[in-house]
């Protein structure tokens, strides 16, 4: 797949460039996401001013006065309302927003877990993906391109592919001054569960769906680290991080969070 260049950012508006096919399929998940956004009131997408695929560039709203979720988690006293806001967001996505028959793109077999329905995919969910506005705990869902680094361009899957890329990234997140991330990942990997299966009414077995999620892990780290360049220090750093999250996604902690919240949503 090929990559696209650096998002242009102007006072009221972002500009995007890439292939035809990408823009397209980034504009229509982008409109889909701002509509479910304002009628469901859980969260909010951005607005799209103009696509011109032919072209190969996409305008859209700039959101001011947001912050990422990963300088919000363990920061902010609200954070663990956020948190939970953030999983009834991507539930509400993955339960009601459809892609079009002629956009829908299916994940590849190596990636299909779970025993649901294919739903409409983020793509590229993550900490850094996902903002809070300044002036309301509401969730921003950003960047609705699937991650161009896998080298994939699915428009539906397995939700399990989601919730991994956003847990998992919860892992990732670096702090200044921290040795050992501050970040309390797994207290937000359960706050993120519990608001999703409290606004869905999707129901694996619990045993199941923590297997799963550590399969998409597992995977994610196998592609990034075939497919990305690192330097030695950064290829090393990544592979604690993967480590960090495998270890909690095959643990017993985990396995007792994924019954929880999926036996008293």
């Amino acid at each position: 797949m090929p990559g696209r260049e650096r998002p242009t950012i102007q006072a009221d508006r972002i500009l995007k460039r890439g292939s035809p096919e990408q823009l397209t399929i980034e504009a229509e998940k982008t409109r889909l996401a701002h509509e479910l956004g304002n009628s469901s009131g859980l969260f909010h997408a951005p607005r799209v001013i103009a696509v011109d695929a032919d072209a190969g560039s996409l305008e859209l709203d700039r959101l001011t006065g947001i912050r990422q979720l990963s300088s919000v988690v363990g920061r902010d006293a609200d954070w663990e309302e956020i948190m939970i806001g953030v999983g009834r967001a991507v539930a509400v996505v993955h339960d009601q927003m459809r892609m079009p028959a002629s956009l829908a793109r299916s994940m590849p077999e190596a990636w299909r877990v779970g025993s649901g329905d294919p739903v409409a995919l983020h793509g590229d969910l993550t900490v850094w993906n996902v903002h809070v506005a300044d002036t309301e705990p509401r969730p921003v869902l950003l960047d609705w391109s699937f991650a161009p680094r896998l080298g994939l361009d699915a428009t539906i899957g397995p939700r399990e592919f989601d919730l991994t890329c956003l847990m998992r990234s919860c892992f990732f997140v670096k702090r200044p001054l921290a040795i050992v991330s501050s970040f309390p990942a797994r207290r937000a990997a359960e706050l993120l569960l519990h608001g999703y299966f409290d606004g869905s009414s999707h129901r694996p077995v619990p045993a199941d769906f923590a297997r799963d999620m550590r399969l998409v892990g597992e995977r994610l780290t196998r592609e990034v680290l075939r497919r990305i360049p690192m330097r030695l220090k950064a290829r090393l750093g990544y592979e604690w991080r993967a480590r960090r999250y495998q270890r909690f996604s095959s643990g017993s902690e985990f396995a007792e969070i994924c019954r929880r919240v999926l036996t008293h949503s």
